[in-house]
C-alpha cells in the first residue's frame, strides 16, 4: 500500500516512469484501491495517471527534489 507523497515507479508494461503518489481512492466502497501518480513530462510540466498497486513499486529518493539538492552517497 502506498501513501500520498510516496515516491514510486510505474514498472509494468511497455514503459517505466518515476513519480509521486498524489491521491489514493477506491473505485467504489470496498472496491479496488487506485493511485493517482504525478509524473514529470519530458518537455516540462507534469501529468497524472491512475494505477493499481500492482503497477507500482517504491522508488528511491531522486538526486534532486524541487530544487533541494541531495548530497552524493
Amino acid at each position: 500500500m502506498f501513501r500520498i507523497g510516496d515516491l514510486v515507479e510505474k514498472h509494468t508494461g511497455d514503459y517505466r516512469a518515476p513519480g509521486e503518489v498524489r491521491a489514493v481512492f477506491t473505485v467504489w466502497d470496498g472496491g479496488p484501491t487506485r493511485y493517482v501518480v504525478r509524473h514529470k513530462a519530458e518537455g516540462g510540466g507534469y501529468f497524472c495517471h491512475i494505477y493499481s498497486e500492482a503497477n507500482l513499486r517504491k522508488a528511491g529518493l531522486p538526486r534532486e527534489v524541487e530544487g533541494d539538492p541531495q548530497p552524493d552517497a
